[in-house]
Order: structure tokens, then sequence, then C-alpha cells
């Protein structure tokens, strides 16, 4: 006789497991989006930082070219060359003015002003060559970007419309990305103001690209509201719903493993390990005596949902 079809034993465990199934998938799944995500944030803000960088540098190196074209007028008289001057930094879109230097570093003549008396030493630059500045006196509140070139005689230094720069930087900020142009202690934003420290903004995925040619470096980076739920569901809703599927049927299949019916062999198996094999002791009688003369052990199984069994039920699987 074989052993007759059980029903799995509900554990108190089954269910514990079963949401544990389903949880795991999708905490790791999400964790997963969400390091993917970041790495893509900073790889895109390292690839914006170095496009920022890129054409800031032409500009200067725009900037250059006309220094080199004034070059020969340092140490003229400002009246002699102002002319000539003129004309130069009208040609420049990007320069508001072009200034004459001499060898101790004083401005003596400007593109805009003519002759002025101004002190502008090396020093005043960062590392000698740029620096940014909040503003002139007939706009204090629009900063510039001063580059020295040094000649023979003194200096040329261009002023770069701080409008320029911005412009650049805006085309690229927005609510999910923000950047900065960085000069020695100075930070301008993509709004034209200038900061002495770095702005305070909460940023997630900054990346920073310094240039080899001029002492500045961009900086990019991501507001920490693009790493809030809010703003991940819509951005990733696809995604999160193909995870939470995935995550079900993962539970689903925790259950049915857990609550599946065990075979003969392993329900034996789990029976020795319980022991709910019980031993019947029966007398043996000599028939022409009718005295007792042995006994006889008798195995059966007291399975839990099944009763008690006599060994033809367990004996052929106990056998294979």
């Amino acid at each position: 006789m074989p052993l007759p079809p059980t029903q799995p034993r509900i554990s108190r465990w089954h269910w514990p497991l079963t949401v544990l199934g389903c949880l795991l998938p999708l905490l790791f799944g999400i964790a997963l989006l969400y390091l993917a995500g970041l790495h893509q944030q900073k790889q895109h803000a390292l690839t914006i930082a170095r496009e920022l960088l890129l054409r800031i540098e032409r500009m200067l190196t725009e900037a250059e070219r006309v220094n080199s074209k004034v070059a020969d007028m340092v140490g003229q008289p400002c009246l002699a060359v102002l002319p000539a001057l003129r004309r130069e930094a009208t040609k420049a879109a990007l320069v508001r003015t072009i200034n004459l230097a001499d060898h101790e570093g004083a401005v003596y003549c400007t593109s805009l002003l003519g002759k002025v008396q101004q002190h502008a030493p090396k020093e005043a630059f960062f590392v000698g060559k740029i620096r940014l500045l909040p503003g002139s006196s007939w706009w204090p509140d629009h900063p510039v970007l001063s580059l020295r070139t040094p000649v023979p005689k003194g200096a040329v230094i261009i002023n770069i419309d701080s409008t320029h720069l911005a412009k650049a930087l805006t085309e690229v900020s927005g609510e999910t990305l923000h950047a900065w142009l960085r000069v020695g202690p100075q930070w301008l934003d993509a709004q034209g103001h200038r900061y002495h420290h770095q702005p305070d903004a909460a940023l997630a995925a900054m990346r920073s690209r310094m240039s080899l040619r001029y002492p500045l470096s961009i900086t990019v980076g991501y507001p920490l509201a693009t790493q809030t739920w809010s703003y991940w569901i819509p951005a990733h809703w696809s995604t999160l719903l193909l995870l939470l599927v995935g995550s079900l049927g993962c539970g689903a299949m925790t259950r049915w493993w857990l609550t599946r019916p065990n075979t003969p062999a392993q329900e034996l198996r789990r029976g020795l390990h319980a022991n709910e094999f019980i031993p019947y002791v029966q007398p043996v009688i000599d028939a022409r005596t009718r005295q007792p003369c042995g006994i006889e052990v008798l195995m059966r199984w007291q399975h839990p949902q099944a009763g008690l069994l006599g060994p033809d039920c367990f004996i052929p699987q106990g056998r294979c």
C-alpha cells in the first residue's frame, strides 16, 4: 500500500519567508536602480563640465588673441593709441574693455575711459593671470573676468563681461542641473552672481573639471531634490513597475516552494527527523503450550495528517 497523499503543513514561518522573498528582490533592485541613476548623473555632470570648460577656454583664447594685437601699444601715450585700442575693443564681441598697464602694474589707458590711473598689480591676479572682479566704478554689481597678458613693457588686461560667462552656464543650468565657474577663491553662478566661497547649494553627483590652460575650473552638480521619491517615481515609473511585478513573482515562487507537497521519500525523511515512528510490542504465543515464547516489535508511523500508518505504507519507500 503506497503512502497516502499528504498536504504540506503550513508553518508559521511560511508567510514571513514569502514576504521576505518578495521584498529582497524589490529592495535590491531599487538599490541598483539608484546607484545606476547616480552613476549616470555623475557621468552626465562630468560631460557637461567638460563642454562648459571648452567654451570658456575658447572665450579666453579669443581674448588672448586680442591681447596679442594690442601688445605693441603698451608703453605708448594713451591719446596716441586710444583710437586703435577702441577699434580692437569694438571688434571683439566678448570684450568689455581693453586696458594697458605699465611695468609697475598701473593701468594708464582703457578703451572705455581713455587716460586713467588705476592700480592693477600682478599680485592682484590669481597666479598673476586672471581674476574675477565684482564690477566696475560705472557698473559695480556686474562682475567681470579680467585676463592679464604680460608684455615686455607692462601688461595688457582684458575685461570679459560676465554676461557671456553666465550665458554659457545658464544654457546647462536649470531645476535639475547647476553649474558654477571658479576662479581662485571666487565663484560665478548662472545668474551672474559672484561669491567669495562655494555657494551653499545641497548637491549630489557633483563633478568638477579644471582647465589645463587657465587657472580656473567648472563645477556641475544635481540638486538633492533629484534624489527624492517625488523625482524618482515620475522619472523611472516604468522601471519601478517592472521591478514590482518581478518582485511579486519572486514572492509567489517562494510561497509555492515552501508549500509544495512533499514526495514520499521526502515525507519519510521528515518523519524520521520528527520521531513520528512508534514501536508496538506484540507477544508471540507457542501454539502447543499456549505460553508466551517471545515478542515481536512492529513499527507504526504516527503521521500528523494521515493518522496511524502500517508498515505496508512506508516499508517500500524505505527500501528505495
